[in-house]
């Protein structure tokens, strides 16, 4: 039974099922939700309470959780209040032995999306998996439609202008209202001594310098990272090998997305966006839009500084065109410099 289980669960994650998380601290009912869900064709995971299940949720992306409402450790409502606590918003069927109209409604107003009286039926229980999967579905279509017509309006700002000091403006605002983050630094690689450095930062702590975050972050570990492609998406308690600093006032990183900005394979600055409220943790779906922005903003960057390298090759060429007839009449000597100074 266990294999059968196993192949189950494999075909299923091959297969990019909707993923499931069943919390329960009953191992029984664990299992038989498990069995039931994988042999419909869903990825199962388990998690013995909230405290658990709550870590998990920070941790990977699923599109459904089924949970007891009594459990030690951390029962049902208070996992309901920590995912609204945390902006974690996730489909949640509530199983309850002891369900009562009173406690249906409260289940309803924490958040949760249908509750399930124990002992449940297979039927009752398949039945509203879908209909919730489905809800499911129909949202994360609308978030995609959305985020399309926000990335398509960003391009269409970023394509607009050629100036690399408006282009960077708009990147760091796009960024911030995209991810509500507390701090966004656009990291550049200087060409010349091969170090980082924030070209521009926009935060919502008082007194908190680009210089700042630049000695707090270790940019240097986060862009070897970033040399083999890889983004950097950080939960509670994990900033730390990317820290190697401390900020003023004892400031507690909480969250941290780091997404590269490369140019055919070369990586030339990275987007970072800090989250210093433990309400605001930063998902899979906010690394997704924040690098898709920074792969578009890569591009328009690298085109903003070679018109820039072009405008200053074209001024270089009229001054030496200028100085060449300088020294052809001594008589006007200087008057195209005084002109062009004029």
């Amino acid at each position: 039974m266990d294999e059968q289980r196993l192949k189950q669960r494999a075909v299923a994650e091959a297969a990019d099922a909707p993923r499931i998380l069943v919390v329960d601290d009953e191992p029984v009912i664990r299992e038989v939700l498990s069995d039931l869900l994988t042999s419909e064709g869903y990825s199962v995971h388990n998690a013995e309470n909230g405290a658990m299940a709550l870590e998990e949720l920070m941790r990977a992306p699923y599109n459904l959780v089924l949970t007891d409402l009594k459990m030690p450790v951390m029962g049902g409502e208070e996992l309901l209040a920590r995912l609204a606590e945390n902006n974690i918003k996730k489909i949640v069927i509530v199983l309850t032995a002891f369900a009562t109209v009173e406690t249906a409604i409260q289940t309803m107003k924490n958040g949760a999306y249908d509750y399930v009286m124990k002992p449940f039926k297979i039927d009752e229980i398949t039945l509203i998996v879908r209909r919730a999967l489905e809800k499911d579905r129909l949202e994360r279509e609308n978030i995609q439609l959305k985020e399309a017509q926000r990335l398509y309006e960003i391009s269409e700002a970023m394509s607009s202008t050629l100036s690399l000091d408006r282009l960077l403006g708009i990147i760091i605002q796009s960024a911030k209202r995209e991810s509500e983050a507390d701090v966004v630094s656009l990291v550049l690689r200087d060409r010349e001594d091969e170090k980082w450095y924030s070209k521009i930062c926009d935060t919502d702590i008082p007194d908190l310098s680009s210089d700042e975050i630049d000695e707090f972050l270790d940019l240097g570990a986060m862009g070897e990272v970033h040399a083999s492609g890889t983004s950097i998406l950080l939960p509670p308690g994990s900033p730390e090998p990317y820290v190697c600093g401390r900020l003023n006032a004892g400031r507690k990183l909480h969250s941290l997305v780091s997404v590269p900005l490369a140019i055919r394979g070369q990586v030339t600055g990275m987007l970072n966006v800090l989250s210093f409220n433990q309400r605001r943790i930063f998902l899979e779906g906010d690394r997704r839009t924040l690098y898709i922005l920074a792969s578009r903003a890569a591009n328009a960057i690298e085109n903003a500084r070679l018109h820039e390298e072009l405008k200053a090759v074209f001024l270089q060429t009229i001054e030496g065109f200028a100085y060449a007839i300088d020294a052809k009449d001594p008589y006007t000597h200087g008057h195209s410099r005084r002109v062009t100074h004029y």
